[in-house]
C-alpha cells in the first residue's frame, strides 16, 4: 500500500513539474512577446523623435542661414576711430571711399564689433545690410580694399566646420591645376579646359552686330510681299519700244 502511494505521489510530482515547466514557459514567452512589442514601440518612438530632431535642426540651420545672408564681416579696421561717429556712418564712409560705391546709411540695418576687446583693437565688424544685392555688390568689389582690410561672409557654425573640412581637398585640387573654390557648403571644381570650352560657347552664341547688319527685317508675310511685287510690276514705267508697239 505504501509503495502504491509512493508511486502515486511521484506521478503527481512529475505532473506538477511538467505543469510548472509548461506554465513557466508560457509566462516567459508571453512576457518576452510583450517586452518585444514594448521595445518595438519604443524604438519606433525613438526613431520618430530622431527624425523630428533632425528636421528641427535643419529648420534652425535654415533660419540661421537666412538671418546671415545679408551679413558681411570686415577685418583689419582699427578700433576706436569710430568713437566720434556712429559705427554705421563710419562704415558707410569706409565702404564708399575704398570701393567707390554710394551706400546710404539706411541700407545698413546694423553694424557692431564682435568678440572680446583685444589689445590690438582689431575686432571684426559685422554689418547687416537691408538688401542682399547690396551685400553682394560689396562682396564683388572686395579686391579694391586696401591691404590689411578684408571681407568674409557670415556663415553658421555648422557651415564653417564643413568649409574647414573641405580646405584640404580644395588645396589638393588647386595643386592639380584645377579651378577650385567653396560655395556655401560645397566644393566646386572645374578643369581649365572645361572653363575655356564654356567661354568659347558663350562667345559663339553671343550677339554679333556684324551679322545683324546683313539681316534686314521682313516687310511682311509672303502674301504681302507677292502683292507688293505685283503692284510694282504694274506701275513700272514702260519702255519706248513697248509704247510704240501699243500705239501701232
Amino acid at each position: 500500500m505504501e509503495d502504491q502511494m509512493q508511486i502515486l505521489l511521484e506521478k503527481i510530482q512529475e505532473q506538477m513539474d511538467r505543469q510548472t515547466i509548461s506554465i513557466t514557459k508560457a509566462v516567459t514567452e508571453n512576457i518576452s512577446q510583450q517586452l518585444d512589442e514594448r521595445f518595438k514601440m519604443l524604438e519606433e518612438q525613438n526613431q520618430n523623435l530622431q527624425t523630428e530632431v533632425s528636421e528641427l535642426k535643419e529648420k534652425i540651420k535654415g533660419l540661421e542661414s537666412q538671418k546671415k545672408k545679408n551679413n558681411l564681416l570686415f577685418f583689419g579696421i582699427t578700433e576706436g576711430s569710430e568713437e566720434d561717429k556712429t559705427i554705421v556712418k563710419f562704415m558707410k564712409e569706409k565702404i564708399n571711399t575704398h570701393l567707390s560705391l554710394d551706400i546710404q546709411e539706411y541700407e545698413i540695418d546694423k553694424a557692431y564689433r564682435i568678440g572680446q576687446k583685444m589689445s590690438n583693437g582689431l575686432r571684426p565688424i559685422l554689418i547687416s545690410f537691408t538688401s542682399n544685392w547690396r551685400r553682394n555688390l560689396i562682396l564683388k568689389n572686395k579686391k579694391k580694399l586696401p591691404e590689411g582690410i578684408y571681407i568674409k561672409e557670415d556663415f553658421t557654425k555648422e557651415t564653417l566646420e564643413i568649409r574647414k573640412s573641405l580646405q584640404p581637398k580644395l588645396e589638393e585640387e588647386r595643386n592639380k591645376g584645377n579651378i577650385a573654390y567653396l560655395r556655401g557648403e560645397k566644393l566646386i571644381v572645374k578643369k581649365p579646359s572645361d572653363v575655356q570650352k564654356s567661354e568659347k560657347r558663350k562667345r559663339e552664341s553671343s550677339y554679333s552686330p556684324n551679322q545683324n547688319q546683313h539681316q534686314q527685317p521682313s516687310s511682311g508675310g509672303p502674301k504681302k510681299i507677292a502683292a507688293k511685287n505685283a503692284f510694282e510690276l504694274m506701275t513700272r514705267p514702260r519702255s519706248n519700244s513697248l509704247k510704240e508697239k501699243i500705239n501701232n
